[in-house]
């Protein structure tokens, strides 16, 4: 098995996982806006602080370079990312 063959097969693994957290901590989000007791509250607020850390971790995993905006004063880049200079972002 080639290493295209595995990538196929993970993107999609990925993709479901991120939908998966997404889609949960927008069931969290909305179930907040409801009249809930203190203990379920706690529960949905720890519920959701996990499901946001768990799809950070997951992009993080995926998506491992992250840009930040540029400091302030500075443009953003007209052209490929390659050709930017490297003072241009923070890591």
């Amino acid at each position: 098995m080639g290493v295209r063959c595995i990538r196929h097969r993970l993107v999609p693994l990925f993709a479901r996982a991120d939908r998966a957290h997404r889609n949960n901590i927008s069931r969290y989000r909305r179930l907040l806006r409801t009249k809930l007791s203190t203990l379920e509250r706690q529960y949905i607020e720890r519920r959701l602080s996990e499901e946001e850390a768990a799809l950070q971790s997951l992009s993080a995993s995926t998506f491992p370079i992250v840009l930040k905006e540029p400091r302030p004063g500075r443009p953003l880049p007209t052209r490929g990312l390659l050709l930017v200079p490297q003072d241009d972002f923070t890591l």
